[in-house]
């Protein structure tokens, strides 16, 4: 996760967002203490949207209790069968190795060994 998805020059960047983690982090309790939360979390284009989520899961990756799943959709092509491959393998990596190590041997479905 570090390294990978949220690289130190990223993390450089990120400031002054502890208002918007701190409501994620009150609806994940609430998740955790099994209420049901749906919350959208929307902002026009390059407002810092996708380094929050990033803060916010390298905060949270180490927590046992959650299951944590990102995946960059615009790196993923638009042709169905090979977003639906690259969108399972994104899933495997993440169930597997949690966030750690590089995702590339996961990104070829047939090359697992399963």
């Amino acid at each position: 996760m570090d390294t990978i998805l949220y690289p130190q020059g990223e993390r450089n960047i990120f400031t002054d967002r502890e208002d918007v983690l701190k409501k994620l982090e009150v609806s994940l309790e609430r998740v955790k203490a099994g209420e049901f939360r749906g919350f959208l979390f929307i902002g026009i284009r390059r407002c810092g949207k996708t380094l929050i989520l990033k803060e916010f899961l390298k905060r949270i990756i180490g927590d046992p209790s959650i299951n944590v799943f990102y995946v960059d959709c615009e790196s993923i092509p638009r042709q169905p069968d090979i977003f639906t491959d690259r969108l399972m393998s994104w899933f495997v990596y993440w169930c597997i190795e949690r966030g750690r190590g590089t995702p590339e041997r996961y990104m070829n479905l047939e090359n697992l060994p399963f």
